[in-house]
């Protein structure tokens, strides 16, 4: 997976050297917040036939499963920010784009999901549109919000 990325972002050798280990890093945090989610979901159990208590309390717990979402969610943009920001001295932004930006079926070869693309708010991290609600400044001088 990883070495398919760096053929696809044309790395350098310096750039590979630098990125690798970074990306690796990432990939390793995403994988560890979508297994603790699973393992949340694997423990929830419907039933068919509920009480008014059994089914207030169960609609309790379809906010709560909600909320944690939500709290996912932001904890997988916050990972995605992250490495962003420790990437953004390695990679241009074209490169920084093609990592962090979602496309259809590029990382779904042997059940790879989506791991490495954002999976978050649409309109790219920090939600504004642009990285971390900034504007990459020309020149350099790195992201919004980093």
């Amino acid at each position: 997976m990883t070495e398919q990325l760096v053929k696809d972002l044309k790395l350098t050798d310096e750039q590979k050297a630098k990125f690798t280990p970074i990306y690796t890093n990432y990939q390793k945090e995403l994988a560890e917040l979508r297994l603790n989610q699973n393992r949340e979901q694997a423990q929830q159990q419907n039933k068919k036939d509920l009480t008014e208590a059994e089914a207030t309390a169960q609609l309790q717990e379809v906010f709560t499963r909600q909320e944690e979402q939500i709290q996912q969610s932001q904890l997988r943009l916050d990972i995605q920010k992250k490495y962003c920001a420790e990437l953004s001295g390695i990679l241009t932004p074209q490169q920084l784009l093609r990592v962090f930006q979602p496309q259809q079926g590029r990382n779904r070869q042997g059940g790879q999901g989506n791991r490495g693309n954002f999976n978050g708010p649409r309109g790219g991290f920090g939600g504004g549109g642009g990285f971390g609600g900034g504007q990459f400044p020309p020149g350099g001088g790195g992201f919004g919000g980093f």
